[in-house]
């Protein structure tokens, strides 16, 4: 570590917190979390592995200005999974390896006037499946960049935040193994390219050129027909996650805190598996969850 009069600069080895949006680097400790369950449209906890830490090296620096200071840190590494994430990752029938690549992270933080807080992070990642004889997925890789924005406002009393993600997905195999042999060759691409977007206010949309997901529900309605697999078949509202939710917080101590919180859900898009909704379970477009 260095450390000047307006800067300092210091390196991390080892499993590092993710320190992509205002929250990632919260998700485990309950008493930095906003509420229990984070804005599930930019921190999902079906996939809490990617979000909350990695193995690698990190660099950060610290600058002071005049009008405030900006924070800077550079990242590079591995994520960290195992056979559950491959599970909501890829769907139950799905049996196999992930391990990731060429992970790297950029986040830049500009606190202004003791109140603003302006930030952006943008991500890389590969993740490879290597899939075993048993599975009905395919090998296959997915690539994705990701992009946050976040602004931020404090008072003495209140706070008022605001976040955007942007991420572009590229995903090459991955397909369904029944489904493969089914189609005539060149029937399922090679590559499949997919811009998801989410934002806090917590909405998160799959693809943001198919809002509703209508345009998924009849491309996987004319597959289930063509093919005879009606379990293939998925409803729009797979494509999308909007949540509604009134929390209360109360610490009567330093060490002690309440929360409890109730959403209001329109959607399954953020229930996993990511690439493979499992229709039996996620058959409800609106439901509720009560935390406390």
């Amino acid at each position: 570590m260095w450390s000047g009069d307006d800067a300092d600069i210091s390196v991390q080895v080892g499993r590092l917190k993710n320190v992509t949006g205002l929250y990632s680097d919260a998700i485990s400790a309950p008493f930095t979390r906003t509420s229990i369950f984070m804005a599930q449209s930019l921190y999902p906890n079906a996939f809490r592995d990617f979000f909350v830490s990695y193995e690698g090296v990190s660099l950060s620096s610290h600058y002071m200005i005049e009008s405030g200071n900006i924070e800077l840190t550079v990242s590079t590494g591995k994520l960290v999974m195992d056979d559950q994430t491959v599970t909501n990752f890829l769907g139950n029938s799905a049996h196999g390896d992930l391990d990731s690549s060429d992970v790297y992270i950029i986040d830049v933080d500009y606190h202004y006037n003791n109140a603003w807080l302006f930030g952006l992070s943008i991500s890389k990642a590969k993740i490879d499946f290597d899939a075993d004889t048993q599975s009905t997925v395919n090998n296959g890789e997915l690539n994705f960049k990701g992009y946050i924005a976040s602004i931020q406002y404090s008072s003495e009393r209140w706070e008022l935040t605001a976040e955007y993600l942007l991420q572009k997905n590229t995903l090459a195999g991955l397909s369904n193994k029944p489904l493969s042999t089914l189609l005539p060759p060149g029937t399922i691409p090679d590559e499949l390219l997919l811009d998801s977007e989410g934002y806090f206010i917590n909405n998160m949309f799959a693809d943001k050129d198919d809002h509703n997901g209508k345009k998924h529900q009849q491309t996987t309605q004319q597959l289930a027909q063509l093919t005879g697999m009606p379990s293939i078949a998925q409803e729009s509202y797979s494509r999308y996650s909007k949540d509604w939710t009134l929390g209360l917080n109360w610490q009567p101590s330093p060490k002690w805190q309440l929360m409890t919180e109730y959403h209001w859900m329109d959607g399954s898009g953020r229930s996993p598996s990511l690439l493979a909704p499992n229709n039996s379970v996620n058959d409800h477009r609106y439901w509720g969850l009560f935390a406390l």
